[in-house]
């Protein structure tokens, strides 16, 4: 059963530093959009890969 479950599970995990003006943006960003901060940040990954390749950067 353990093995089942881990394979719908995402096993990948980032752990970011920010100071107390970018939690309270952030928590206001959670409240605002009623978003998990998983999926707002999945979200901030992927507007910044699709700037990144418009711009002919990463990935393009």
């Amino acid at each position: 059963m353990r093995k089942r479950l881990y394979a719908y599970t995402k096993p990948n995990i980032i752990s970011v530093r920010i100071n107390d003006d970018e939690m309270e943006s952030f928590e206001k960003l959670l409240q605002a959009t009623n978003m998990k901060a998983s999926e707002l940040m999945r979200r901030a990954f992927l507007l910044a890969k699709e700037r990144f390749e418009a711009a002919g950067g990463v990935g393009a």
